[in-house]
Protein backbone atom coordinates (compact mmCIF):
# COMPACT_ATOMS: atom_id res chain seq x y z
CA UNK A 1 0.00 0.00 0.00
CA UNK A 2 1.58 3.33 -0.80
CA UNK A 3 0.99 4.99 2.40
CA UNK A 4 2.51 2.24 4.31
CA UNK A 5 5.58 2.06 1.48
CA UNK A 6 5.70 6.08 2.59
CA UNK A 7 5.68 5.06 6.60
CA UNK A 8 8.76 2.73 5.86
CA UNK A 9 10.90 5.37 3.63
CA UNK A 10 10.78 8.35 5.92
CA UNK A 11 12.35 7.08 8.81
CA UNK A 12 15.28 6.23 6.76
CA UNK A 13 15.16 9.56 4.59
CA UNK A 14 15.77 10.68 8.55
CA UNK A 15 18.64 8.45 8.97
CA UNK A 16 20.69 9.54 5.54
CA UNK A 17 19.84 13.12 6.52
CA UNK A 18 20.99 13.03 10.20
CA UNK A 19 23.95 11.24 8.92
CA UNK A 20 24.58 14.09 6.19
CA UNK A 21 24.07 16.13 9.33
CA UNK A 22 26.28 14.62 11.92
CA UNK A 23 29.73 14.89 9.12
CA UNK A 24 31.16 17.97 6.87
CA UNK A 25 31.60 17.45 3.02
CA UNK A 26 35.07 17.12 1.74
CA UNK A 27 36.45 19.89 -0.05
CA UNK A 28 36.43 19.88 -3.96
CA UNK A 29 36.13 16.29 -4.71
CA UNK A 30 34.31 15.12 -7.62
CA UNK A 31 32.32 12.38 -5.22
CA UNK A 32 31.21 15.33 -2.93
CA UNK A 33 29.70 17.36 -5.13
CA UNK A 34 26.46 15.75 -4.73
CA UNK A 35 26.52 15.98 -1.46
CA UNK A 36 27.62 19.60 -1.25
CA UNK A 37 24.68 20.16 -3.39
CA UNK A 38 22.56 18.64 -1.08
CA UNK A 39 24.23 20.81 1.79
CA UNK A 40 23.07 24.15 -0.22
CA UNK A 41 19.67 22.91 -0.24
CA UNK A 42 19.10 22.31 3.44
CA UNK A 43 20.35 25.77 3.56
CA UNK A 44 22.84 25.83 6.43
CA UNK A 45 22.89 29.30 7.69
CA UNK A 46 26.82 29.08 9.29
CA UNK A 47 27.64 30.85 12.30
CA UNK A 48 31.44 32.16 11.90
CA UNK A 49 34.16 33.59 14.26
CA UNK A 50 37.37 34.28 12.82
CA UNK A 51 40.83 35.04 14.98
CA UNK A 52 44.05 36.17 13.29
CA UNK A 53 47.18 34.27 14.42
CA UNK A 54 49.70 35.89 17.05
CA UNK A 55 52.74 37.57 17.11
CA UNK A 56 55.37 35.40 14.94
CA UNK A 57 58.89 35.49 14.69
CA UNK A 58 58.47 37.46 10.92
CA UNK A 59 55.80 39.74 12.72
CA UNK A 60 58.44 40.72 15.10
CA UNK A 61 61.40 40.48 12.65
CA UNK A 62 64.49 41.47 15.06
CA UNK A 63 63.18 40.86 18.15
CA UNK A 64 62.21 37.36 17.31
CA UNK A 65 65.65 36.73 15.20
CA UNK A 66 67.15 37.52 18.49
CA UNK A 67 64.71 35.02 20.35
CA UNK A 68 65.01 31.87 18.85
CA UNK A 69 68.47 32.36 17.79
CA UNK A 70 68.31 32.31 13.99
CA UNK A 71 68.53 34.55 11.08
CA UNK A 72 65.60 32.85 9.22
CA UNK A 73 63.53 32.59 12.02
CA UNK A 74 60.77 34.68 9.89
CA UNK A 75 60.37 31.03 7.61
CA UNK A 76 56.66 29.15 8.18
CA UNK A 77 57.69 31.30 11.68
CA UNK A 78 56.76 30.27 15.01
CA UNK A 79 54.86 32.25 17.53
CA UNK A 80 57.16 34.58 19.54
CA UNK A 81 56.85 34.45 23.53
CA UNK A 82 54.79 37.91 23.54
CA UNK A 83 52.32 35.87 20.78
CA UNK A 84 51.57 33.01 22.83
CA UNK A 85 51.04 35.82 25.90
CA UNK A 86 49.08 37.62 23.37
CA UNK A 87 46.75 34.04 22.52
CA UNK A 88 46.41 33.64 26.36
CA UNK A 89 45.16 37.52 27.16
CA UNK A 90 42.97 37.31 24.38
CA UNK A 91 40.96 34.62 25.94
CA UNK A 92 41.32 35.83 29.89
CA UNK A 93 39.86 39.44 28.82
CA UNK A 94 36.79 37.46 26.46
CA UNK A 95 36.17 35.54 29.72
CA UNK A 96 35.40 38.88 31.42
CA UNK A 97 33.91 40.72 28.49
CA UNK A 98 32.17 38.57 26.21
CA UNK A 99 31.99 34.95 27.75
CA UNK A 100 28.96 34.03 25.18
CA UNK A 101 32.19 34.67 22.02
CA UNK A 102 34.18 32.20 24.03
CA UNK A 103 31.88 29.80 24.66
CA UNK A 104 30.19 29.97 21.41
CA UNK A 105 34.20 28.88 19.81
CA UNK A 106 34.77 26.01 22.10
CA UNK A 107 31.63 24.71 21.22
CA UNK A 108 32.07 24.88 17.72
CA UNK A 109 31.40 22.34 15.55
CA UNK A 110 34.36 22.44 13.71
CA UNK A 111 38.13 24.71 14.00
CA UNK A 112 39.45 25.00 10.32
CA UNK A 113 42.86 26.54 10.55
CA UNK A 114 45.84 27.74 7.88
CA UNK A 115 48.59 25.28 7.45
CA UNK A 116 51.25 27.59 8.33
CA UNK A 117 52.92 26.51 12.43
CA UNK A 118 51.59 30.57 14.07
CA UNK A 119 48.21 29.47 13.00
CA UNK A 120 47.96 26.37 13.89
CA UNK A 121 49.52 27.21 17.18
CA UNK A 122 47.64 30.38 18.02
CA UNK A 123 44.60 27.48 17.63
CA UNK A 124 45.34 25.18 19.85
CA UNK A 125 46.33 27.91 22.58
CA UNK A 126 43.19 29.47 22.09
CA UNK A 127 41.06 26.70 22.44
CA UNK A 128 42.68 25.05 25.45
CA UNK A 129 42.55 28.40 27.06
CA UNK A 130 39.34 29.49 26.74
CA UNK A 131 38.46 25.70 27.69
CA UNK A 132 40.01 25.86 30.53
CA UNK A 133 38.55 29.36 31.85
CA UNK A 134 34.87 28.44 30.72
CA UNK A 135 35.48 25.28 32.90
CA UNK A 136 36.52 26.64 36.19
CA UNK A 137 34.31 29.57 35.40
CA UNK A 138 31.43 27.38 35.83
CA UNK A 139 33.21 25.02 38.47
CA UNK A 140 33.35 28.38 40.71
CA UNK A 141 29.54 29.21 40.10
CA UNK A 142 28.87 25.62 41.04
CA UNK A 143 30.88 25.37 44.46
CA UNK A 144 31.98 28.87 45.43
CA UNK A 145 34.90 29.78 47.21
CA UNK A 146 36.06 25.88 47.43
CA UNK A 147 36.30 25.10 43.89
CA UNK A 148 39.82 24.09 42.01
CA UNK A 149 40.19 22.06 39.23
CA UNK A 150 42.20 19.70 41.14
CA UNK A 151 39.74 19.70 43.86
CA UNK A 152 38.11 17.36 41.12
CA UNK A 153 40.21 14.91 40.19
CA UNK A 154 40.91 11.35 41.88
CA UNK A 155 44.14 9.17 43.09
CA UNK A 156 43.49 5.82 42.08
CA UNK A 157 46.29 3.21 42.96
CA UNK A 158 48.66 6.03 44.08
CA UNK A 159 47.83 7.41 40.16
CA UNK A 160 46.93 11.17 39.84
CA UNK A 161 43.38 11.15 36.80
CA UNK A 162 43.07 14.23 35.80
CA UNK A 163 38.87 14.86 35.93
CA UNK A 164 36.62 15.06 32.92
CA UNK A 165 39.37 13.76 30.61
CA UNK A 166 36.97 13.21 27.66
CA UNK A 167 35.45 16.64 27.83
CA UNK A 168 38.79 18.58 27.78
CA UNK A 169 38.74 17.38 24.10
CA UNK A 170 38.56 20.40 22.20
CA UNK A 171 36.12 20.86 19.19
CA UNK A 172 37.11 18.67 15.95
CA UNK A 173 39.62 20.60 14.31
CA UNK A 174 41.13 20.35 10.28
CA UNK A 175 44.00 21.92 8.55
CA UNK A 176 41.96 23.28 4.84
CA UNK A 177 44.80 24.53 3.04
CA UNK A 178 42.52 27.51 1.54
CA UNK A 179 43.08 29.38 4.72
CA UNK A 180 47.01 30.13 4.17
CA UNK A 181 48.29 33.73 3.67
CA UNK A 182 49.02 35.12 0.33
CA UNK A 183 52.56 34.92 -0.80
CA UNK A 184 55.40 37.28 -0.46
CA UNK A 185 57.94 35.33 1.77
CA UNK A 186 59.14 32.17 3.01
CA UNK A 187 56.72 33.20 5.88
CA UNK A 188 54.13 32.32 4.13
CA UNK A 189 55.06 28.98 2.98
CA UNK A 190 53.76 25.91 5.07
CA UNK A 191 56.94 24.05 6.23
CA UNK A 192 59.60 26.50 4.63
CA UNK A 193 61.37 25.80 8.13
CA UNK A 194 63.28 22.72 6.53
CA UNK A 195 64.58 21.92 10.23
CA UNK A 196 61.89 21.15 12.37
CA UNK A 197 58.43 19.19 11.08
CA UNK A 198 55.45 21.58 11.24
CA UNK A 199 53.67 18.60 13.70
CA UNK A 200 56.14 18.54 16.36
CA UNK A 201 56.30 22.11 17.01
CA UNK A 202 51.99 21.73 17.21
CA UNK A 203 52.85 18.58 19.58
CA UNK A 204 55.15 20.73 21.45
CA UNK A 205 52.58 23.79 22.08
CA UNK A 206 49.84 21.10 22.66
CA UNK A 207 51.81 19.50 25.45
CA UNK A 208 52.88 22.28 27.17
CA UNK A 209 49.51 23.51 27.10
CA UNK A 210 48.13 19.94 28.27
CA UNK A 211 50.86 20.63 31.46
CA UNK A 212 49.38 23.77 32.01
CA UNK A 213 46.24 23.75 32.65
CA UNK A 214 44.77 19.84 32.08
CA UNK A 215 47.36 18.61 34.77
CA UNK A 216 48.37 15.86 31.82
CA UNK A 217 50.86 16.80 28.56
CA UNK A 218 48.73 14.42 26.62
CA UNK A 219 44.98 15.81 27.13
CA UNK A 220 45.25 17.54 23.81
CA UNK A 221 46.37 13.92 21.71
CA UNK A 222 43.45 13.99 19.99
CA UNK A 223 43.28 17.61 19.18
CA UNK A 224 47.39 17.27 17.32
CA UNK A 225 45.98 13.74 15.76
CA UNK A 226 43.39 15.30 13.80
CA UNK A 227 45.68 18.34 12.91
CA UNK A 228 48.54 15.85 11.89
CA UNK A 229 46.25 13.96 9.85
CA UNK A 230 44.14 16.48 7.64
CA UNK A 231 47.44 18.52 7.35
CA UNK A 232 49.30 15.86 5.46
CA UNK A 233 46.33 15.30 3.46
CA UNK A 234 45.97 18.53 2.54
CA UNK A 235 49.68 18.77 1.96
CA UNK A 236 49.56 15.65 -0.44
CA UNK A 237 45.52 17.25 -2.10
CA UNK A 238 47.22 20.12 -2.91
CA UNK A 239 50.96 18.85 -3.79
CA UNK A 240 53.21 20.31 -1.32
CA UNK A 241 50.86 23.50 -1.02
CA UNK A 242 50.66 24.36 -4.70
CA UNK A 243 50.11 26.99 -6.03
CA UNK A 244 51.73 29.43 -4.14
CA UNK A 245 49.10 32.56 -4.04
CA UNK A 246 51.75 34.84 -5.83
CA UNK A 247 49.02 37.53 -6.69
CA UNK A 248 45.95 38.77 -5.59
CA UNK A 249 43.84 37.16 -8.65
CA UNK A 250 44.95 34.02 -7.64
CA UNK A 251 44.86 34.90 -3.80
CA UNK A 252 41.42 36.16 -4.43
CA UNK A 253 40.63 32.30 -6.29
CA UNK A 254 41.85 30.59 -3.50
CA UNK A 255 39.34 32.53 -0.91
CA UNK A 256 36.68 31.85 -3.80
CA UNK A 257 37.64 27.98 -3.11
CA UNK A 258 37.41 27.86 0.57
CA UNK A 259 33.71 29.88 0.32
CA UNK A 260 32.87 26.52 -2.09
CA UNK A 261 34.15 24.64 0.33
CA UNK A 262 32.75 26.49 3.65
CA UNK A 263 28.62 26.57 1.72
CA UNK A 264 29.17 23.01 0.97
CA UNK A 265 29.88 21.36 4.75
CA UNK A 266 27.30 20.55 7.06
CA UNK A 267 28.67 22.20 10.64
CA UNK A 268 26.48 25.75 11.39
CA UNK A 269 29.41 26.94 14.01
CA UNK A 270 32.53 27.14 12.61
CA UNK A 271 35.79 28.80 14.39
CA UNK A 272 38.61 29.82 11.79
CA UNK A 273 41.97 31.16 12.61
CA UNK A 274 43.92 32.46 10.02
CA UNK A 275 45.60 35.71 8.46
CA UNK A 276 45.98 39.48 7.94
CA UNK A 277 45.55 39.30 4.09
CA UNK A 278 43.17 36.68 4.07
CA UNK A 279 40.78 38.46 6.53
CA UNK A 280 41.64 41.47 4.66
CA UNK A 281 40.28 39.97 1.00
CA UNK A 282 37.58 37.69 2.50
CA UNK A 283 36.12 40.73 4.00
CA UNK A 284 37.26 43.16 1.90
CA UNK A 285 33.46 44.82 1.76
CA UNK A 286 33.08 44.70 5.68
CA UNK A 287 36.34 46.04 6.97
CA UNK A 288 36.70 49.65 8.24
CA UNK A 289 37.73 51.99 5.38
CA UNK A 290 40.90 53.96 5.68
CA UNK A 291 40.22 57.34 4.72
CA UNK A 292 36.88 58.49 2.64
CA UNK A 293 34.98 56.06 0.94
CA UNK A 294 35.16 56.32 -2.73
CA UNK A 295 32.35 53.98 -4.06
CA UNK A 296 33.03 54.87 -7.53
CA UNK A 297 37.03 54.21 -6.88
CA UNK A 298 36.15 50.51 -5.47
CA UNK A 299 33.86 49.68 -8.19
CA UNK A 300 36.56 51.13 -11.64
CA UNK A 301 39.68 48.95 -9.62
CA UNK A 302 37.59 46.27 -7.82
CA UNK A 303 40.00 47.30 -5.17
CA UNK A 304 39.19 48.48 -1.56
CA UNK A 305 41.99 50.75 0.77
CA UNK A 306 40.94 49.19 4.51
CA UNK A 307 42.06 48.75 7.67
CA UNK A 308 43.98 45.75 8.81
CA UNK A 309 43.09 42.93 11.59
CA UNK A 310 45.55 43.47 14.34
CA UNK A 311 47.23 39.93 16.05
CA UNK A 312 44.23 37.98 17.32
CA UNK A 313 41.75 40.32 16.19
CA UNK A 314 38.58 39.14 15.84
CA UNK A 315 35.49 38.74 13.26
CA UNK A 316 32.33 37.64 14.05
CA UNK A 317 30.14 36.71 10.92
CA UNK A 318 27.04 34.78 8.90
CA UNK A 319 27.58 32.96 5.82
CA UNK A 320 25.27 31.44 3.41
CA UNK A 321 25.17 30.48 -0.46
CA UNK A 322 28.31 31.82 -0.29
CA UNK A 323 28.13 35.15 1.15
CA UNK A 324 29.08 36.70 4.30
CA UNK A 325 26.48 38.59 6.38
CA UNK A 326 26.08 40.48 9.33
CA UNK A 327 29.71 41.04 9.72
CA UNK A 328 31.20 42.38 13.47
CA UNK A 329 34.92 43.34 14.28
CA UNK A 330 35.19 45.57 17.15
CA UNK A 331 37.38 48.39 16.70
CA UNK A 332 39.80 47.59 18.85
CA UNK A 333 41.07 44.42 17.09
CA UNK A 334 42.01 46.85 13.93
CA UNK A 335 44.91 48.84 12.80
CA UNK A 336 44.87 52.29 11.99
CA UNK A 337 48.70 52.42 11.46
CA UNK A 338 49.16 50.49 8.01
CA UNK A 339 45.97 50.85 5.62
CA UNK A 340 46.52 48.21 2.60
CA UNK A 341 44.39 47.52 -0.26
CA UNK A 342 41.78 44.43 -0.59
CA UNK A 343 40.57 42.91 -3.97
CA UNK A 344 36.77 43.00 -3.73
CA UNK A 345 36.41 38.94 -3.63
CA UNK A 346 32.47 39.29 -3.96
CA UNK A 347 30.38 42.06 -6.02
CA UNK A 348 27.13 40.84 -3.87
CA UNK A 349 28.65 41.76 -0.38
CA UNK A 350 30.06 44.76 -1.72
CA UNK A 351 26.94 46.21 -3.47
CA UNK A 352 24.88 44.88 -0.10
CA UNK A 353 27.42 46.85 1.86
CA UNK A 354 27.24 50.15 -0.70
CA UNK A 355 31.05 49.81 -0.98
CA UNK A 356 30.45 50.22 -4.49
CA UNK A 357 27.51 51.71 -6.50
CA UNK A 358 24.16 50.38 -6.81
CA UNK A 359 23.91 48.16 -9.72
CA UNK A 360 27.43 48.23 -10.69
CA UNK A 361 29.00 45.01 -12.18
CA UNK A 362 33.09 44.54 -12.66
CA UNK A 363 34.85 41.78 -13.56
CA UNK A 364 38.93 41.17 -13.68
CA UNK A 365 41.48 39.60 -15.57
CA UNK A 366 45.05 39.16 -14.69
CA UNK A 367 47.66 40.22 -17.80
CA UNK A 368 51.25 40.71 -17.52
CA UNK A 369 52.48 43.88 -19.03
CA UNK A 370 55.48 44.54 -20.61
CA UNK A 371 58.06 46.74 -18.56
CA UNK A 372 59.08 49.86 -20.01
CA UNK A 373 62.72 49.82 -19.30
CA UNK A 374 64.68 46.90 -17.08
CA UNK A 375 66.54 48.33 -14.05
CA UNK A 376 68.17 44.58 -14.29
CA UNK A 377 69.21 42.30 -16.67
CA UNK A 378 68.48 39.06 -15.17
CA UNK A 379 64.83 41.17 -14.16
CA UNK A 380 61.51 40.17 -15.91
CA UNK A 381 60.16 41.99 -18.97
CA UNK A 382 56.89 41.49 -16.93
CA UNK A 383 55.13 42.56 -14.49
CA UNK A 384 51.74 41.11 -13.34
CA UNK A 385 48.74 43.78 -13.38
CA UNK A 386 44.88 43.11 -12.33
CA UNK A 387 42.99 44.41 -15.23
CA UNK A 388 39.20 45.47 -14.17
CA UNK A 389 36.33 45.97 -16.34
CA UNK A 390 33.85 47.93 -14.78
CA UNK A 391 29.88 49.45 -15.77
CA UNK A 392 27.79 51.31 -13.85
CA UNK A 393 23.93 51.36 -13.82
CA UNK A 394 23.59 53.81 -16.51
CA UNK A 395 26.00 52.20 -18.74
CA UNK A 396 29.07 54.06 -18.35
CA UNK A 397 32.02 51.31 -18.64
CA UNK A 398 35.75 52.03 -17.86
CA UNK A 399 39.17 49.75 -17.61
CA UNK A 400 41.36 50.28 -15.21
CA UNK A 401 44.39 48.49 -13.40
CA UNK A 402 46.25 47.86 -9.71
CA UNK A 403 48.98 46.06 -8.87
CA UNK A 404 49.38 42.50 -8.42
CA UNK A 405 47.61 42.06 -5.19
CA UNK A 406 44.89 45.38 -6.02
CA UNK A 407 47.03 48.56 -5.05
CA UNK A 408 46.19 51.52 -6.84
CA UNK A 409 49.46 53.14 -7.65
CA UNK A 410 47.69 56.35 -9.46
CA UNK A 411 44.23 56.26 -9.83
CA UNK A 412 44.29 59.10 -12.49
CA UNK A 413 46.64 57.53 -15.10
CA UNK A 414 45.54 53.69 -14.53
CA UNK A 415 41.58 54.26 -15.16
CA UNK A 416 40.02 55.72 -18.33
CA UNK A 417 36.48 55.09 -19.29
CA UNK A 418 35.79 53.11 -22.78
CA UNK A 419 33.45 52.85 -25.69
CA UNK A 420 34.86 52.31 -29.26
CA UNK A 421 37.79 53.67 -28.14
CA UNK A 422 39.54 50.60 -26.93
CA UNK A 423 41.83 48.37 -29.03
CA UNK A 424 43.31 45.60 -28.57
CA UNK A 425 45.83 43.63 -30.92
CA UNK A 426 47.25 40.26 -30.82
CA UNK A 427 50.55 39.80 -31.62
CA UNK A 428 51.60 36.16 -30.89
CA UNK A 429 50.07 33.30 -30.12
CA UNK A 430 52.04 30.07 -28.73
CA UNK A 431 49.87 26.99 -27.68
CA UNK A 432 51.36 28.50 -23.98
CA UNK A 433 50.68 32.43 -24.04
CA UNK A 434 49.36 35.12 -25.83
CA UNK A 435 51.16 38.54 -26.20
CA UNK A 436 48.90 41.84 -27.44
CA UNK A 437 49.17 45.59 -27.65
CA UNK A 438 46.51 47.86 -25.85
CA UNK A 439 45.55 51.13 -26.73
CA UNK A 440 43.22 53.99 -25.42
CA UNK A 441 42.29 56.78 -27.59
CA UNK A 442 40.19 59.95 -27.04
CA UNK A 443 37.01 59.54 -29.11
CA UNK A 444 35.95 63.02 -28.95
CA UNK A 445 38.32 64.75 -30.44
CA UNK A 446 38.55 65.41 -34.18
CA UNK A 447 42.17 63.44 -34.33
CA UNK A 448 42.57 60.17 -32.34
CA UNK A 449 44.91 60.85 -29.78
CA UNK A 450 46.54 57.96 -28.01
CA UNK A 451 46.11 58.05 -24.12
CA UNK A 452 46.96 54.93 -23.14
CA UNK A 453 49.06 52.27 -24.96
CA UNK A 454 50.99 49.20 -23.37
CA UNK A 455 52.20 45.59 -24.47
CA UNK A 456 50.70 42.64 -22.13
CA UNK A 457 50.96 38.95 -22.02
CA UNK A 458 48.36 36.06 -20.44
CA UNK A 459 48.18 32.68 -20.60
CA UNK A 460 46.84 31.27 -24.22
CA UNK A 461 43.59 29.78 -22.13
CA UNK A 462 42.57 33.26 -20.86
CA UNK A 463 42.28 34.21 -24.60
CA UNK A 464 38.48 33.54 -24.69
CA UNK A 465 38.25 35.14 -21.21
CA UNK A 466 39.86 38.46 -22.57
CA UNK A 467 37.18 38.35 -25.39
CA UNK A 468 34.32 37.70 -23.36
CA UNK A 469 35.17 41.27 -20.87
CA UNK A 470 35.97 42.77 -24.52
CA UNK A 471 32.46 41.70 -25.69
CA UNK A 472 30.56 42.88 -22.73
CA UNK A 473 32.49 46.10 -21.73
CA UNK A 474 33.39 47.07 -25.41
CA UNK A 475 36.54 47.18 -27.19
CA UNK A 476 37.68 45.88 -30.32
CA UNK A 477 39.41 42.39 -30.44
CA UNK A 478 41.98 41.33 -33.59
CA UNK A 479 42.79 38.00 -33.20
CA UNK A 480 45.63 36.37 -35.41
CA UNK A 481 43.65 34.20 -37.78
Amino acid sequence: HPLVAHLLVLPVLCLVVHAIRDDEVSPRRKDALSSSELGRSYGYRKTITFIRHAQSAGNAIIPGVIEQGRWDAFKDGKLTNKGKATVEGKAQALIDTDRALLERVINAEIVLVSPLRRAMATAIIFLAKAKQLIRDKEGEEERPGVYSYETRGAIIGGTYYPPDFGEDHLPKIMVNADLREKYGTESDRPGADGKEDAMEYVRGIAEACGNRWFLNKNALDKTVAQLNKSYRAERKRTHGWLPDPEDGYQFRQQIMNFKTYLDGIVPQSVFIVGHNAWSRFAFASFMPVAGTEDIGRNMRFGTRKVLTLRNVGLIKAQFEDGVFSRVSIDPGDVSGSDPKYALLVSREEALAQRVVPVGAYFDQILISREKTFMRKASSSRYKRLILTFASTSLGIKTVSWTDKFGAIKDAEDSSFQIGHNLFVRQTKLTPKEATFDLKITNIHDTHMLILKSFNFMLPADDVPRLQALLETYGGHLQLLS
